[in-house]
């Protein structure tokens, strides 16, 4: 079974004319080292934000994003802090370490 699993997810900004992100699908399995790389706006970061789910930018978003086989929408904020964590390209803005 997957660790974490993106299925068919699709998103796109507010007022966006085109999708940030479309039909995108794969799954992690525990155990694996997964890297997600790409130019400048390819929508990296917001794959991200969608992984972890409070963080979620606003938008129209659709198909799955699951960890353990559990929809992220669905877990409680402490799962979400303990399970998935979210390092920023730049390290002053990181959400919690003062260093």
């Amino acid at each position: 079974m997957a660790l974490l699993q993106i299925k068919n997810l699709s998103f796109r900004y507010p007022a966006a004319s085109h999708h940030t992100l479309r039909n995108l699908s794969f799954a992690v399995n525990e155990g694996e080292f997964f890297v997600i790389c790409g130019v400048s706006g390819c929508g990296k970061t917001t794959l991200g934000k969608l992984i972890k789910h409070l963080l979620a930018p606003r938008g129209e978003q659709t198909g799955e994003i699951l960890l353990n086989a559990a929809p992220v929408t669905q877990l409680p904020s402490r799962v979400l802090a303990e399970e998935i964590g979210f390092v920023f390209q730049a390290p002053d803005e990181q959400l919690v370490c003062e260093t």
